[in-house]
């Protein structure tokens, strides 16, 4: 019985292991997806800030 209980603990621990590693897959990907949109809207607010200048400065002259 000792061995079985043993067996079985070892599949939990097998099946946590794989449910981390999917949970921390997941992680990564939504970051990854974070990251690339937050460097799209810094991006465009870079680019509209220099024209936001560039008009400003037409608008002076």
């Amino acid at each position: 019985m000792n061995n079985q209980h043993k067996r079985s603990g070892m599949k939990v621990h097998g099946y946590f292991k794989r449910e981390l590693q999917i949970d921390l897959m997941i992680l990564q990907e939504i970051n990854h997806k974070r990251t690339r949109l937050w460097t799209a809207l810094n991006m465009r607010n870079h680019e509209t800030s220099s024209l936001q200048r560039f008009f400003n400065a037409i608008r002076y002259l």
